[in-house]
């Protein structure tokens, strides 16, 4: 059993990685653990992803960190957590902007085209 745990924390960790080449990252990173019970057997695998990040999704790892790892050997595999990091994708965040917050409302587009003058020259 000493031989596993020292073989689990030499190799560090493990992950996946998903990345969408279509869509750059905006900076914004959402990091959560999923929980999973009786060696990962029991538990919700779904990250609501698009909720997370409205424009898109750039980049999304999932894996074992050295700290779930521990987590699961004291608890032998009753409780196994999954660290997961989702990289949002589109134009960078600008609060100020309204094409970019939602919360600010609808935007209001360009202004109107000038009325051409009334009248000729005199």
């Amino acid at each position: 059993m000493a031989g596993v745990l020292a073989a689990a924390l030499a190799s560090g960790c493990f992950n996946v990685t998903y990345t969408n080449p279509r869509l750059p990252p905006n900076g914004l990173v959402v990091e959560g653990t999923n929980q999973f019970f009786v060696a990962a057997l029991v538990g919700d695998e779904r990250v609501p992803v698009y909720k997370m990040c409205p424009q898109g999704v750039s980049q999304i790892e999932s894996g074992l960190s050295v700290v779930d790892l521990l987590l699961t050997f004291v608890t032998f595999a009753i409780y196994t957590p999954r660290s997961y990091a989702v990289h949002c994708g589109g134009a960078p965040m600008n609060p100020m902007n309204p094409m970019m917050n939602p919360a600010m409302g609808p935007p209001m587009g360009p202004p109107p085209p000038m009325a051409p003058p009334q009248g000729g020259a005199r």
